[in-house]
């Protein structure tokens, strides 16, 4: 299989899996146009989108449980995401998860766990992609996105991906600096309070 992937050939079906292709990444890049990325989603928050998407609690609380997990075996993986200001002030369930969700985003950017940056609600140039998206790029060298759309999963290598680390630095281009991004979250968060 990592013969046939060097190669160009299609992404081994293990590969597939996010969780698998996480644990083998020197950096994970992401983008998500309506939602705070999986990876930096609290529990509660986790909770709220799925039992409002009609999860039991049962399900939702172990998906809740297995993105926190996901998260803390990252640790020597460069994590950097981009979102719209739309998300962070977009609350699900209600605004005390909002604020909660908030906190720990905080809390992951000031201890430089993640890069965040925030696209604007007053930008003109948005990229726009259809969906969310995720670019990995393996301890191999080998270059993987993750296209999500309602559909299902779109997994790319080669031009596609190619072009997937394009739109994702269009998208850093239009978003505030790290610094100034972690600004406008402390602001909502005063707004919350």
């Amino acid at each position: 299989m990592w013969e046939e992937a060097q190669e160009g050939g299609e992404v081994p079906q293990e590969w597939r899996d996010f969780e698998r292709t996480e644990l083998q990444a020197l950096t994970i890049r992401g983008f998500h146009p309506t939602l705070v990325p999986g990876l930096l989603q609290t529990r509660d928050y986790v909770e709220a989108i799925l039992r409002n998407g009609g999860w039991n609690k049962a399900q939702a609380d172990r998906l809740a449980q297995e993105r926190a997990d996901r998260l803390k075996n990252l640790e020597d993986t460069a994590l950097t995401f981009v979102i719209n200001e739309e998300v962070l002030r977009r609350g699900h369930g209600s605004s005390n998860i909002l604020l909660g969700q908030l906190d720990y985003l905080h809390d992951l950017m000031e201890h430089r766990r993640i890069r965040l940056q925030i696209i604007p609600l007053s930008t003109l140039q948005h990229p726009c992609p259809d969906g969310a998206f995720r670019l990995m790029l393996l301890r191999n060298g080998t270059l993987i996105g993750h296209e999500q759309y309602l559909s299902g999963v779109n997994v790319v290598q080669g031009a596609r991906a190619e072009q997937l680390v394009e739109l994702f630095g269009h998208l850093q281009g239009e978003a505030r600096s790290p610094q100034e991004s972690m600004q406008l979250v402390d602001t909502i968060r005063r707004e919350l309070r």
